[in-house]
């Protein structure tokens, strides 16, 4: 079985945020199409290519199935990506709470607001 062929990242490329409305991401492709079409900027050697990648993301993010599809395959490959290479700090599969040398040991309240600060860390990337 062949690996999938990495996707560009359409949002990267318009310069928009994830949650951009649709009217966010029609400025940001005219403000790339005026940056990158090939009439107005003959200098450059394959201005074609740059405007090749902006209108595919264009259409891909302006049309609402063709964004969910998007997103949804984009999700999964971070998912599986997350799975295949754990961070360091979690290496050996146990997670350490830090204990405080010569004070009381913190107490569960503490405990799972560190766990939980610790697990939005990791799943925001």
């Amino acid at each position: 079985m062949r690996a999938a062929e990495p996707q560009p990242d359409y949002y990267g490329i318009l310069g928009v945020p994830r949650h951009a409305t649709e009217e966010g991401i029609r400025r940001a492709y005219i403000r790339k199409a005026w940056r990158h079409h090939p009439d107005i900027h003959t200098g450059d050697p394959d201005p074609s290519a740059d405007m090749r990648d902006v209108n595919a993301a264009y259409e891909t993010l302006s049309d609402p199935v063709l964004r969910t599809r998007y997103d949804s395959l984009q999700t999964s490959i971070r998912l599986r990506h997350r799975k295949s290479t754990p961070p360091a700090r979690y290496s050996s599969g146990k997670l350490r709470v830090p204990v405080r040398r010569g004070k009381r040991r913190p107490g569960v309240l503490h405990t799972v607001g560190l766990l939980i600060r610790r697990l939005a860390r990791y799943v925001s990337g």
